[in-house]
């Protein structure tokens, strides 16, 4: 049975407490990426699923992860909004236990912003703001936090590279709306979360989010998106 669609990848159920991640076509590229990850992240006790690699099925190969049971974060806030700011702080405490370690064999920041800049027929940055580098996870957002009775549980590791913390914490920025117009709100949680960075990390983060977003056009945005993303690449629109 299908479980999910996305744009690079579907899951469907495979074996009792397992699932199978197939790529969409032209993605073949991502599943074995993030099999890599797995491999070099799963030793490290973080918090996320099990893997098994790759399995053979009629239409290629999937990747076998451990089904992970529960409400996703952002699933869990649009049934109880009022939770919004307890989740917001369990969100960063998972945050922080992931920029805890430090040692994998897996992307560095220099290599994703430059594959994404050369897709994106950007220039490459020359320079990239000074920081330790630490596992970051890159795609760190609601959706991808499932809250298992177990406890919470992150997915999608496809990502997940060596750089600096502000990178991750920017990029994630983006993803939840930042900045936004002069006509929306972020809700409780986003607020939350932007200001639980900007109070510890604000001069960084800012020099990484014109270099994340420009970076990130090479993700295959189009239309709206995309002109967001060409605006605070340039600096039109900027952090508040």
């Amino acid at each position: 049975m299908r479980l999910f669609v996305g744009r690079s990848a579907e899951i469907h159920d495979f074996e009792p407490g397992w699932v199978l991640k197939t790529p969409m076509p032209g993605f073949e590229i991502v599943r074995d990426l993030e099999a890599a990850n797995y491999k070099a992240l799963e030793p490290l006790g973080l918090p996320m699923p099990r893997c098994r690699g790759l399995a053979s099925v009629a239409d290629g190969e999937g990747l076998v992860l451990e089904k992970i049971v529960g409400p996703s974060m952002r699933a869990e806030m649009q049934a109880h909004p009022e939770r919004q700011g307890e989740l917001a702080e369990l969100f960063l405490k998972l945050w922080e236990r992931i920029h805890q370690r430090a040692e994998a064999e897996i992307l560095t920041i220099r290599g994703r912003i430059d594959w994404c800049c050369d897709r994106a027929q950007v220039d490459r940055p020359e320079h990239l703001p000074a920081g330790e580098a630490v596992i970051c996870h890159f795609d760190f957002h609601p959706d991808n936090v499932i809250l298992s009775e177990a406890g919470p549980v992150v997915i999608d590791w496809v990502d997940a590279l060596l750089g600096p913390v502000e990178a991750d914490e920017a990029r994630t920025l983006l993803l939840l709306g930042f900045p936004f117009g002069p006509d929306e709100q972020p809700s409780t949680f986003a607020r939350a979360v932007y200001e639980s960075v900007m109070t510890r990390r604000s001069e960084q983060v800012r020099a990484w989010i014109p270099l994340i977003a420009r970076a990130r056009l090479g993700e295959g945005f189009e239309g709206a998106e995309a002109d967001r993303l060409r605006a605070i690449g340039s600096g039109e629109l900027s952090l508040p």
